[in-house]
Parts: structure tokens; sequence; C-alpha cells
């Protein structure tokens, strides 16, 4: 991307289409507290198990654009744990003029991505997530477009 600005759009999205991914955590304060993990449930906790070998029947397809995306819909896409959030390593096209983000409405039902997230920097995981809803907001006094997809996580494995 030579000559792209990357200008801040808030909360971790860019104009130039970089997508991060934002946990949308449960708030409920009724869930009774987590009992303490043992060691050697914490080191078994800290992979991620195998992603299946790829198959042409598996019937999910890839996240590879956000101009033709389906919702609802269900698709896999790898992400990265980077700083805080989960990521794109990579660009996935979308409309011109479009910022894309990811809001993972279950995390908190999936509290192994935490220590995962420590034991995997830098390598990707593979998400099969249901994209439930889209909503695309215009920018104020710009041609710019804000589109925030909610997600459900299906499941989780390293490629």
């Amino acid at each position: 991307m030579i000559g792209v600005k990357h200008r801040p759009l808030g909360a971790g999205v860019f104009a130039s289409g970089v997508l991060l991914v934002a946990c949308r955590e449960s708030t409920s304060t009724t869930a009774p507290p987590a009992e303490p993990a043992q060691p050697s449930a914490r080191a078994a906790a800290a992979t991620a198990p195998p992603c299946p070998p790829a198959s042409s029947d598996a019937g999910v397809p890839r996240l590879a654009s956000f101009v033709a995306v389906e919702v609802p819909g269900t698709y896999w896409i790898d992400l990265v744990f980077a700083g805080s959030e989960w990521s794109l390593p990579g660009y996935i096209p979308m409309p011109h003029h479009h910022a894309t983000r990811i809001e993972l409405t279950n995390l908190a039902e999936h509290p192994v991505l935490s220590s995962i997230a420590a034991a995997h920097a830098a390598r990707p995981l593979r998400f099969t997530l249901e994209l439930a809803s889209r909503e695309v907001t215009k920018v104020p006094g710009r041609d710019a477009w804000r589109a925030t997809y909610l997600a459900r996580i299906l499941a989780v494995c390293a490629p």
C-alpha cells in the first residue's frame, strides 16, 4: 500500500481498511467465579487444537471479501492476537471508502482464548464465525462509511 495514510477512524479502525476485531464482552455479574486453573490444565489450555484437514465439502467458505459477504452467514477467517485485540494478519477487500470492524459477541464464552493468545503470539488461529448482523454508518462530513459486523465464535483451531 504505497502512499496510503493510516488515519485513525476511532476504536482501532483505520481508513486503509485494516480490520481490528473488537471484543464485546458480556457484562453479566451473576456468573460464579472461575475455579483456579491447575498448572497442567493451564499448559493444556495454552494451545489451540489443530484444524482438521481441508476438504472440498467442509461447507464453510473463507471470508475473503467484505464486498460479497452475506449476512447472516458462516465463514472462517485467520486472526492473530495483537496487543489487546484479535486482528487480521493481512488485508481483506472491502467496499471503497469503508472501514470495517468485526465485534466478537461471545468471546467471554471462550476463556481459553486468553491463554491461547499468549501461546500463539504472532501466529494465526482459524476462527469459524457466524456473522449475525451488519451496521453501516456514514461518517459525517466525509465520503466514508464504517461497517460493523457482529459475529459469534463457533470454533477455533490452529491451521
